[in-house]
């Protein structure tokens, strides 16, 4: 597995998470040019995304996630509440409710704790968990069995 930090903070969020030839964006909270730039400078393409998975609805996680899906064709993942707060336009979505995959990429969602409906990811043995006030007990029955986490 590869993990790659294509923007973290305040100003934009996104990971790449690659395994066995599929590849993941986990929030997507720069401007499409830029993660498209960022990726590019990694040796990355966005056209070999198969997904993009969205913590919760927030500017700076869900910014490109909208441009990125209509440009590229890539399947936008997130719970209803989230579906409900992003202004996203016409985008290919996917609601979960529990573990999905993306490719043969099995994605299981853990509860965080937020000012608006959120959730962490953990993909493999690597755990996704942003903007958490405080450890929830998904994530503590969780981090034991991983092997990365940010």
């Amino acid at each position: 597995m590869e993990i790659s930090v294509i923007a973290s903070g305040s100003n934009g969020n996104c990971c790449l998470v690659e395994d066995r030839g599929v590849s993941v964006l986990i929030d997507a909270g720069k401007s499409s040019s830029e993660i498209e730039s960022r990726m590019r400078a990694l040796g990355k393409s966005v056209g070999d995304v198969g997904g993009i998975v969205i913590t919760h609805a927030h500017s700076d996680h869900i910014s490109g996630a909208g441009v990125l899906s209509r440009r590229f064709g890539i399947p936008v993942h997130m719970t209803k509440e989230v579906y409900s707060e992003a202004r996203l336009g016409r985008f290919e979505s996917r609601i979960f409710s529990g573990e999905f995959k993306v490719g043969s990429l099995s994605v299981k969602p853990v509860a965080t704790s937020h000012n608006v409906s959120s959730c962490g990811f953990v993909v493999g043995k690597f755990g996704y968990f942003t903007d958490t006030g405080i450890v929830t007990e998904q994530m503590k029955k969780a981090i034991p069995g991983l092997s990365a986490i940010l």
